[in-house]
């Protein structure tokens, strides 16, 4: 009789102990964001505008190696003293309560990276670079908003005024020629709608970024908003909001420009919509 009754209780209590877990969860990731949109903040301002770069490649190359591994935005914040951290932690401000320690962007969106690395998608890639300050592997659990190149046809990265909050400094030559560079906060034309980390894993994919895009969706939806999947979201000006899968807008990738219109990407885009581009005004200019 009393095991039964204490049975019954769990299956009661059960519940609502899963829901202020998941609450709770959700208010320590919006804090780590907003922590981290305000650190990108302080970046922007000691580095004469510049964007904290997604990660850094050997000018003039279009992969990486154990030679010239991929440093990563994380260790740079922590290098430079705007957020430190420990090693390969969970549990700081890199990384969502909810995310799991699993490593495979091409599989696991909700997962993590360790950084430094050569190839966020591969085991035991970490590296460190001591020779440029980075003397510890850094877990982070947050997708950046960047033109991520790496993997793709240089001649169809096309060039020219970048498109999203960062980059990766140092790819190319690009299909114009030119290497890519660092953007800067100032071609930010709506900075408090502009996204730049989001709940996920690594970067790019702006093309991708709904749950149903499974394949390649780098967005890990690990939160709930009025029942809907949701992911927090820190933004150009340094504050943090929730954006669920319905809301978080689509932009252009070479992978599959043919699959949007352009009417449908400057109704996500544009107006008081949050948005992935710089100045979608001028990307989505008719």
């Amino acid at each position: 009789m009393v095991i039964g009754i204490i049975v019954l209780l769990v299956a009661i209590l059960l519940p609502s102990l899963n829901r202020a877990r998941e609450a709770a969860n959700q208010v320590k990731c919006l804090s780590n964001l907003r922590s981290l949109g305000q650190a990108f903040v302080l970046y922007n301002n000691s580095n004469r505008n510049y964007n904290v770069p997604s990660y850094n490649m050997k000018s003039g190359t279009t992969s990486t190696s154990a030679a010239y591994p991929m440093d990563g935005w994380g260790p740079i914040l922590d290098r430079d003293g705007y957020v430190r951290v420990g090693e390969k932690r969970d549990g700081t401000v890199f990384t969502c309560p909810d995310a799991p320690p699993e490593y495979n962007v091409t599989k696991v969106a909700k997962g993590t990276v360790l950084w430094p690395c050569v190839n966020p998608n591969t085991a035991n890639s970490e590296l460190t670079i001591p020779a440029e300050g980075f003397t510890k592997i850094i877990r982070v659990g947050y997708w950046i908003n960047a033109d991520n190149p790496t993997g793709r046809i240089a001649a169809q990265v096309p060039g020219g005024p970048q498109w999203y909050y960062t980059a990766s400094p140092g790819y190319g030559p690009m299909g114009d020629g030119k290497i890519m560079g660092l953007q800067r906060i100032t071609n930010m034309r709506r900075p408090t709608q502009t996204i730049v980390l989001a709940d996920g894993i690594y970067a790019g994919r702006q093309g991708d970024i709904k749950i149903t895009d499974t394949a390649n969706c780098r967005i890990g939806y690990r939160h709930k908003s009025g029942g809907r999947p949701a992911a927090n979201i820190a933004y150009a000006d340094g504050h943090a909001g929730m954006l669920t899968t319905d809301e978080f807008p689509y932009a252009w990738d070479v992978q599959n420009d043919a699959l949007r219109s352009k009417a449908s990407l400057v109704a996500q885009n544009t107006g008081n919509s949050p948005t992935c581009y710089a100045n979608p005004e001028a990307v989505l200019a008719p």
